[in-house]
């Protein structure tokens, strides 16, 4: 189900070595963000919310081909609503968010928005959405997306990936936005990059991440932050 495939080809064998070598620890450092991303799919909640919904939408094409009780089925199969698969599909979709790509941009503000869905017995869902304005730089066009565990999780990626490699750089959205809010909406974050990615994972585990996050920097804002990214862990979580 998972698979990860490093494009070059020099020698895995030895990580230590592989990291050490200055010919390639930059490739190390993309290794490490993407194992990053490994971790976070079958360690967080949000994560192994993303591959059940994978076997869940296999069940449902399933249940739905084999209850025609037809010898053949055309493809590409729309699926119907009989087992929620639309409401479940809209609800990942807002929980993900957005990630339209920006190179630089300058957090602005956030609203909260909410958006309700019907489920296939008519049952009304309703849930919260994060919608975050910034301004690119080299245009100062103001513009937003939703805001979701899609740039929480580029965020810690990138960061750590930085920590090895301090040159490395990626577009401010969806991989830097997460700290930009963080330290407008809680100013004391500002520097404390370590507390930034404890905040992040941390909202990973969360049914609904950015909600946790947002709700998270609420709490955070005018008190003294925990002085480790343990400490931040167990005040989060408490």
């Amino acid at each position: 189900f998972f698979h990860m495939r490093i494009n070059i080809d020099d020698d895995l064998t030895d990580l230590n070595e592989f990291a050490s070598n200055p010919t390639t620890r930059r490739y190390f450092s993309t290794f490490i963000h993407e194992y990053i991303h490994f971790l976070q799919e079958v360690t967080s909640s949000s994560g192994l919310l993303a591959c059940l919904s994978h076997v869940e939408l296999l069940r449902d094409l399933i249940s739905e081909i084999l209850n025609e009780a037809r010898p053949t089925f055309k493809v590409p199969r729309i699926l119907t609503n009989v087992h929620n698969t639309e409401v479940n599909s809209k609800l990942r979709r807002l929980y993900a968010g957005e990630k339209e790509g920006a190179a630089l941009v300058r957090y602005d503000s956030y609203t909260e928005e909410r958006e309700s869905f019907n489920d296939n017995e008519g049952n009304q869902i309703s849930a919260t959405k994060y919608r975050v304005f910034f301004y690119e730089l080299h245009s100062g066009v103001r513009r937003s997306i939703y805001f979701g565990h899609t740039c929480l999780k580029e965020f810690v990626a990138h960061s750590v990936q930085k920590m090895l490699i301090p040159s490395i750089e990626h577009g401010d959205i969806p991989y830097v936005i997460a700290e930009q809010v963080a330290i407008k909406e809680c100013p004391t974050l500002r520097g404390n990059t370590k507390l930034i990615i404890a905040l992040c994972d941390a909202s990973l585990m969360a049914y609904h991440p950015a909600q946790f996050f947002f709700n998270s920097l609420k709490r955070l804002a005018g008190r003294n932050l925990p002085a480790t990214a343990e400490e931040m862990y167990d005040y989060l979580y408490n």
